[in-house]
């Protein structure tokens, strides 16, 4: 009877253990009822005995914990909040570009690239560039030339030779342009010493000249009178491009109009031409300062700086290298009169180049240049401008003749006046 009423009591415990806790599923039911009555039957003692039951353990809940996100997720997230906090930050303003060096208090180490052919005012200008290294004024480090082949080369070693500079390195284009010249073929005949002449690329001697002076620590600058021919070939190669970033000041170009668009014969003469302006343009990593049409012309007179203007008088025989560059570009050309002078735009390029602004009475605009596909150029005003034209302090035109032919008649005279 105790046993009986035992299995009532126990039955009752376990249906209210049952309610008290969640519904076990069917399917583990019987198995429990099962294990329970094991354990009664093995806890079971004599009639005056209650047996002790030992129920299981309730099973501990697992801890709440958050799903980790995947990497890639978290990355996205936290990329787009580092966005939205950037955007929030106000945008730095852009540096000022730093002034152009005017190398008022050093001597400069000067390229001269030009096409040396065609018109009498290359021979000018490297005719005013040896002045100046005579004079001390420059380091005339090298000269090449933008003219297809060594021909032209070989002309400008001749007129070096003549002027006292036949060491002067001189470095040719291999895929220049072709350009003929009235007085070439008189230079290389009756000037040209093969004996102080070297072929050599003009890259390569212009890579060569820019390292060398760096590792004086010292900079170049470069001045071109013609065609970028050889300017573009130098920042196409790497190593070259890299020594113009790092130990070029500026390049000082020949050619363009301003304020108004030009169409300059070095821009627009061949198709490679035009490429090699726009090449320049787009990719110099130093400032390109255009001596323009409107640097050597006066707006008030009409007049144009010109160079050569003694010449006849000094020399009337022609027989100064540059006095026999005018008398054969005037028997090439027939009804031409040198007499008054030539256009002297890049006698002005070589000598600003060389001089500090306050010597040389001259300033910079800061310009966006554009060149368009016919060779035009565009240059507009921007005072944060990649690039920059040289215009004159004063519109008195005639001091700048004279600057420009004291360094011509310099040979002839002998003194600086």
């Amino acid at each position: 009877m105790r046993k009986s009423i035992l299995w009532i009591g126990l039955l009752v415990f376990l249906v209210g253990c049952a309610q008290a806790e969640s519904q076990l599923p069917s399917e583990d039911t019987d198995s429990v009822i099962e294990r329970t009555i094991e354990v009664l039957s093995d806890n079971a003692v004599s009639d005056d005995t209650v047996a002790v039951v030992e129920l299981p353990e309730k099973a501990e809940e697992p801890e709440e914990t958050v799903p980790e996100m995947p990497i890639d997720i978290v990355s996205e997230n936290e990329a787009e909040v580092a966005e939205e906090e950037e955007a929030e930050e106000p945008e730095e303003e852009e540096e000022e570009p730093p002034p152009f060096v005017d190398g008022s208090e050093m001597v400069r180490n000067i390229i001269v690239d030009t096409d040396y052919a065609s018109d009498v005012d290359d021979v000018a200008c490297i005719r005013v560039a040896c002045s100046m290294a005579k004079l001390g004024l420059i380091n005339l480090c090298a000269t090449g030339t933008s003219s297809l082949g060594d021909y032209a080369t070989r002309g400008l070693h001749g007129q070096l030779c003549c002027e006292g500079f036949p060491y002067v390195p001189t470095g040719y284009n291999p895929e220049g342009i072709e350009c003929p010249s009235p007085f070439l073929q008189y230079f290389v005949q009756h000037y040209h010493d093969a004996g102080t002449y070297t072929v050599i690329d003009a890259v390569e001697l212009y890579k060569a000249v820019i390292s060398e002076n760096a590792k004086k620590g010292e900079k170049t600058r470069i001045v071109t009178t013609g065609y970028l021919s050889n300017i573009e070939r130098l920042l196409l190669d790497p190593v070259g491009m890299q020594l113009v970033k790092n130990n070029v000041d500026s390049i000082w170009v020949t050619g363009g109009g301003y304020p108004d668009p030009g169409r300059d014969f070095n821009f627009w003469w061949k198709e490679e031409a035009t490429r090699a302006i726009q090449t320049c343009v787009n990719y110099s990593p130093v400032p390109l300062v255009f001596i323009t049409g409107n640097t050597g012309h006066s707006s008030i007179t009409g007049q144009y700086i010109s160079g050569g203007i003694n010449l006849w008088k000094l020399d009337p025989r022609s027989n100064d290298v540059v006095s026999r560059a005018y008398r054969c570009f005037e028997e090439a050309h027939e009804g031409s009169d040198l007499k008054g002078g030539y256009n002297a735009q890049d006698s002005i390029a070589v000598w600003a180049a060389s001089s500090s602004f306050e010597q040389s009475n001259m300033h910079i605009v800061r310009i966006d240049a554009t060149i368009l596909e016919d060779g035009t150029n565009i240059f507009l005003p921007n005072p944060n401008g990649r690039h920059a034209v040289l215009e004159r302090n004063d519109e008195n035109i005639y001091w700048y003749i004279l600057q420009i032919n004291k360094y011509i008649d310099y040979p002839l005279t002998g003194v600086l006046y």
